[in-house]
């Protein structure tokens, strides 16, 4: 799963698209964001807030960056729940962590938090919107 910090001005949707493509070679679309994890004290003495969203790949041909990643390759969720990590693993290396196995079930069956491009107030770049799914 691609990961990177935001460029100054990149919105969730911008970043993730970016680094897909970066890392990937792979375009797409945002589809929504999954989750928010906010933590205190992380790099520079900073709070962090990770954000991860779903992509719908407008393309399929994977091209890696061999200076960012080792390997890429589409997966079924049955061959991802083969790589969890069991409560004992002393190492994560080519596991899936619980943590993140919880954020990849949100996106393969969760509803989405969508996003929403809105005009801003004050003119230039357009704000995103994110908001939970519609009330029945």
């Amino acid at each position: 799963l691609p990961g990177a910090l935001a460029d100054p001005g990149e919105d969730f949707a911008e970043t993730v698209l970016r680094e897909v493509q970066e890392e990937t070679g792979i375009k797409g679309k945002l589809d929504g964001v999954v989750s928010l994890r906010h933590s205190h004290n992380f790099r520079f003495g900073q709070d962090d807030i990770f954000v991860s969203v779903k992509v719908k790949a407008t393309t399929e041909s994977i091209c890696i960056d061999p200076n960012e990643l080792r390997d890429a390759r589409w997966m079924s969720e049955a061959e991802i729940k083969e790589l969890l990590a069991d409560s004992t693993s002393s190492s994560l290396d080519g596991k899936v962590p619980s943590n993140q196995w919880k954020v990849i079930e949100k996106a393969l069956h969760g509803a989405m938090i969508e996003g929403t491009a809105l005009p801003n107030s004050r003119g230039g770049k357009m704000s995103m919107l994110y908001t939970g799914p519609a009330l029945k």
